[in-house]
């Protein structure tokens, strides 16, 4: 018998290793079919004083980033123990620290803890995670499954995107930093480039790193050249972002931005000081253009009126030329002086058609040409008295002298006039080139004008949104601190809105790896054969 109790005794220490080592072993949702019932689920006692409440979110994702899997770890730190109450949506829970029962009412997990920390895992079939994660394969240039890449060879591209998920709480895309990270085989892949990671070697394995900062999404680039490809699934993690910064005194820098909105300002007058300047410059310049445009008016029709003035004195300088000639020459006979009682009328004629040239030009010029038009009258007039008096040979011979005297008079007139006109035309042609010249610095003092309305327009906006630079840039830096310190985040629960007294709530994720199929297992040994161990075995059941 005692030697049967030493066998028995040690086939039970046995069996109760194998057992314990099956129950380590168990995955959570496996976990989730083991009840053990220890008296009731839940508990009606009084309620348990918590601390806070940790969440440990983790997730299986499919080799292209597909949720297959969501379970939660939930970890309360209970000052007093009694009944817990903890809401959230699951399929199946399991009690982590002990193996009292866990009772679900509704959305509800309701258990008796004891002080200290308390574990229960949720599993959940699905959940929408903060991110959606998108991985994609390439070989050689062409889109492959995870499935066909494992053992390929060739030139390898991984696309990750990391992008915030619209159907999820943005609280936590909003304030959490993710971190994914890809090893490869250096034995299987070399020629490793990945833009904005950091890459480290550990051991015969190269391992890439990414970060994505809170509220952005990324798209990452993973290429390299493989041979008989495999590879561990990406695995990623989130957190809450905080960093510790040693930041100098910066009221004083700020308070030194206090100068700038009151330069800004001076400067802002002073442009709008050059401004009505500008404006006032051309509006002179238009005045100016106004009144040069006149007078290039005047100097072009005096100069298109010049060729039949000229032209009507030369025929009046040859007229009285021949009439004092021919009267200078017959004087002996008796003279027809009818054709000098027309010199009057003409002279007349021609004074009128200077009155109306002069009309047409500015003071100066029509001053002059009327002096002339009244001399002509004066001459016209002196004739017309002179042949009403005219009754003797004597009287006659008078004439002729004065006649004379007149057409070499009315020469040097018409030389006179000819080289006037001359001169306006010549003045004509250099004043439309002035005049072009002075309207294109009236057009380009207009651009000046408009052009520096413009800059005060600038400077006028500029010393609006500067005069409250300092406060701005000091709230603009204290919401960058904030959001880089995570200083104004609380943490809110995962899994309900109702959990209050939440500490913290990570994410950790893991994708499926690209890896060949497992061979199949070797045919099992014939059972009506014992071996060798199985022979061993059987000497500690026997009695």
């Amino acid at each position: 018998m005692r030697l049967t109790f030493r066998r028995t005794k040690a086939a039970v220490l046995m069996a109760s290793a194998l057992l314990i080592a099956c129950v380590i072993t168990l995955t959570g949702a496996q976990a989730a079919a083991l009840t053990l019932v220890d008296g009731p689920a839940g508990g009606s006692g009084p309620a348990a004083a918590i601390e806070g409440k940790d969440e440990i979110v983790y997730a299986n994702l499919t080799a292209n980033g597909g949720v297959s899997a969501v379970y939660v770890v939930n970890r309360f730190k209970v000052a007093e123990a009694g009944r817990v109450t903890d809401y959230g949506s699951y399929d199946s829970v399991v009690n982590l620290t002990d193996v009292a029962p866990l009772a679900e009412e509704g959305d509800a997990v309701v258990f008796e803890a004891g002080k200290g920390n308390f574990y229960y895992q949720g599993n959940k079939a699905a959940a929408d995670l903060p991110w959606l994660f998108t991985i994609e394969y390439y070989l050689n240039g062409a889109g492959i499954t995870p499935q066909e890449l494992a053992g390929q060879s060739g030139d390898l591209e991984i696309s990750l995107r990391v992008a915030k998920n619209p159907d999820a709480d943005p609280v936590f895309s909003d304030n959490y930093v993710v971190q994914l990270s890809l090893t490869l085989d250096s034995d299987r892949c070399g020629d490793i480039t990945a833009p904005g990671a950091t890459i480290a070697n550990a051991g015969k394995d190269t391992v890439i790193a990414y970060q994505v900062l809170p509220g952005e999404d990324a798209d990452i680039t993973v290429r390299a050249s493989v041979s008989d490809f495999v590879m561990n699934g990406v695995e990623i993690s989130a957190l809450p972002f905080s960093m510790e910064f040693d930041l100098p005194d910066m009221d004083g820098m700020i308070d030194d931005f206090e100068k700038l909105p009151d330069a800004i300002a001076d400067l802002n007058g002073g442009v709008g000081e050059l401004s009505g300047g500008a404006d006032a410059y051309k509006s002179g310049m238009d005045a100016l253009e106004d009144g040069s445009a006149g007078i290039e008016q005047g100097l072009d029709a005096l100069n298109k009126s010049a060729p039949s003035l000229t032209s009507a004195s030369a025929q009046m300088e040859s007229a009285l030329s021949q009439m004092s000639s021919a009267l200078a020459s017959s004087l002996s006979d008796t003279p027809d002086i009818s054709s000098l009682a027309q010199l009057p009328g003409s002279l007349s004629q021609i004074a009128g058609g200077l009155r109306a040239t002069a009309a047409g030009l500015d003071a100066s010029a029509a001053a002059g040409i009327n002096a002339m038009a009244d001399n002509l009258d004066g001459i016209a007039q002196n004739i017309a008295a002179s042949l009403s008096a005219l009754d003797s040979l004597g009287q006659l011979q008078q004439l002729a002298d004065g006649l004379a005297g007149l057409s070499e008079s009315y020469g040097q007139f018409h030389k006179g006039l000819t080289d006037y006109t001359d001169g306006v035309g010549a003045i004509d042609a250099g004043y439309k080139d002035f005049h072009s010249g002075l309207s294109s610095l009236a057009d380009g003092s207009g651009d000046i004008a408009d052009g520096i309305r413009k800059l005060y327009d600038g400077t006028s906006q500029l010393e609006d949104e500067t005069a409250g630079l300092p406060e701005t840039l000091r709230s603009e830096m204290d919401d960058m601190l904030d959001r880089y310190t995570g200083a104004d985040f609380e943490p809110v629960s995962f899994v309900s809105p109702r959990n209050t007294d939440v500490d913290l709530v990570q994410f950790v994720l893991k994708c499926q790896g690209v890896q060949k199929p497992e061979k199949a297992p070797a045919p099992a040994a014939d059972p009506a054969r014992d071996t060798v161990l199985d022979r061993f075995l059987a000497l500690f059941t026997k009695e």
